[in-house]
């Protein structure tokens, strides 16, 4: 969501993708096949003018490529 200092916002955004990613490894995933990034504020699906819109703001993308 969009409450806060947008660095520490970014931080804890990158923190959720790195801790989906070190799950996903543990599932046996290839480190190799998995890519985190932080986005932050930069991508609401969402309004944060409400707690229901800021917290479906809090969430981790997955994009799933068929190679």
């Amino acid at each position: 969501d969009s409450l806060g200092d947008a660095q520490a916002n970014l931080l804890l955004s990158e923190q959720r993708a790195l801790s989906l990613r070190e799950s996903l490894i543990a599932l046996g995933v290839d480190s190799e096949r998995i890519t985190a990034v932080g986005m932050g504020e930069d991508f609401p699906i969402a309004s944060n003018d409400d707690e229901e819109g800021r917290a479906r703001n809090r969430r981790v993308d997955v994009i799933l490529l068929d190679n």
